[in-house]
């Protein structure tokens, strides 16, 4: 059976779907900087919890995003749906993801002040390793769109850089928006807690 040739010049991803593609990363950039960047700032100054045990729960799941993403990528490649291997997970995995992003933020508003330290622990390590990982396996197959997004290598690079370009000016909204409020809320201008805050970021 002969193959067709790919016109490397053509165009196969439309200006529409490079720019939901880019706006889809950059949604998923959000909640990935939001935690990220203040992790530490609202486990320790926020929620309360111990820094030893902060840092020990990085530690801990560096180790496991080791072997959490080769592992995720393989259970990506053996999945055979009628929807294809990469959609199933890129339509609910988002859903999911966004209640564990709450979740992992509604700590302080979730369980009272009194809650001991040991309680606040395993809230942090039960909701953070849950985020993490559905996370992951949210992101590998968003990026593995990328290799069957077109079969040209040159329309490919473009979506991507496109795509990166896009999420990147989206994704870095969240830490303006962030080191805002935080500072209102430390001022009394807004009628909200650094966790409430937090919380209602999280949810937006």
């Amino acid at each position: 059976m002969e193959n067709k040739a790919i016109d490397t010049e053509k165009r196969y991803v439309g200006v529409k779907e490079t720019l939901i593609y880019g706006i889809a990363n950059g949604g998923q950039c959000i909640g990935y900087n939001m935690v990220r960047a203040q992790l530490t700032f609202f486990l320790v100054t926020v929620f309360g919890v111990p820094a030893g045990a902060v840092s020990m729960m990085i530690l801990l799941m560096g180790f496991w995003d080791a072997f959490n993403d080769p592992l995720m990528g393989v259970v990506v490649d053996k999945t055979r749906t009628r929807f294809g291997k990469l959609r199933p997970y890129l339509i609910y995995v988002p859903m999911i993801l966004g209640v564990t992003t709450i979740l992992f933020f509604g700590g302080p508003v979730i369980l009272t002040e009194s809650a001991s330290d040991m309680t606040r622990v395993i809230y942090m390590c039960v909701t953070y390793f849950v985020w993490e990982f559905f996370y992951t396996i949210g992101d590998i197959p968003f990026w593995g769109l990328s290799s069957a997004i077109s079969p040209s290598p040159l329309d490919r690079s473009r979506v991507i850089k496109s795509a990166r370009l896009i999420s990147g000016i989206i994704g870095g909204i969240p830490g303006i928006i962030i080191t805002v409020c935080l500072d209102l809320s430390r001022n009394g201008t807004i009628p909200l807690s650094l966790s409430q805050v937090f919380f209602v970021l999280s949810i937006v």
